[in-house]
């Protein structure tokens, strides 16, 4: 469940009213105390259990909410970073969670870390656990991993072609042997280089992210190419060159 648009003060749970139609919702809950911007919220698996939390740079918050009472279970001290990926293990003991700059795994119990991966490049974007909680995976910068929780030895490791770190969308399943992920492959013309075009995007982004330690400024990076465009777009007169095809295509059947 990922809230970009919620900023420092609440998170919303929404469910249907018993008895009403589909579409109607009422709150749940409110759950305030943030420092930083809510920017991920995941569920256990019986849904009792809400963890959630974001930051950035200057440190984060994460976060175990009783789903019935509403009631901050506790607040887990050794997350300082963004958050870009949560997931519970299977049997609810265990929470991992992707940041900028590491994979952590906690004990959900005693809400205490039981080790950290670090990881490079614009974070972890996705993260699952197999059904106990003793491997955690990730998809990260350009390279997927897996690790063994007990000893943190790193079990596989292998490249991948998902963009930006995953965030265009990758799943694991659940005993962690296969990762799905879209394509982004090409057959576009390719640069001097041998640069696949699409893969531009992604590249100076990666770059941007790597220099700045903050993926944020390489979406600002993106926005700012975007807004460039306008006046080229605007200046297009789009009713000359309507009539210039027609006057084309009219010639071409002579």
């Amino acid at each position: 469940m990922r809230l970009d648009g919620l900023f420092l003060t609440a998170l919303l749970l929404l469910a249907p009213v018993p008895g009403a139609p589909a579409q109607e919702l009422m709150e749940r809950g409110t759950f305030k105390g943030y420092r930083f911007r809510v920017d991920l919220a995941a569920f256990n698996p019986d849904g009792k259990l809400l963890a959630a939390g974001g930051g950035d740079t200057r440190g984060g918050d994460l976060k175990l909410w009783d789903v019935a009472t509403g009631k901050e279970i506790a607040s887990l001290p050794q997350y300082t970073n963004s958050l870009y990926s949560l997931a519970f293990s299977a049997d609810a003991k265990r929470l991992a969670s992707g940041s900028q700059e590491a994979v952590q795994v906690w004990d959900v119990n005693t809400h205490k870390q039981l080790i950290s991966f670090k990881v490079h490049g614009p974070g972890a974007s996705d993260v699952a656990l197999n059904r106990d909680g003793t491997r955690v995976a990730a998809v990260c910068w350009k390279q997927a991993h897996l690790w063994d929780v007990a000893s943190g030895k790193e079990l596989a490791s292998f490249p991948h072609h998902v963009p930006i770190s995953g965030m265009l969308g990758a799943a694991f399943s659940g005993d962690l042997a296969t990762l799905a992920a879209h394509n982004y492959q090409s057959s576009y013309s390719r640069l001097p280089a041998g640069m696949d075009v699409q893969g531009v995007g992604p590249l100076v982004v990666g770059l941007i992210a790597d220099v700045t330690g903050n993926i944020r400024y390489a979406f600002l990076f993106l926005v700012l190419i975007v807004w460039a465009a306008v006046p080229v777009l605007l200046a297009v007169d789009v009713v000359a060159g309507r009539a210039d095809a027609q006057a084309y295509v009219a010639g071409a059947a002579r």
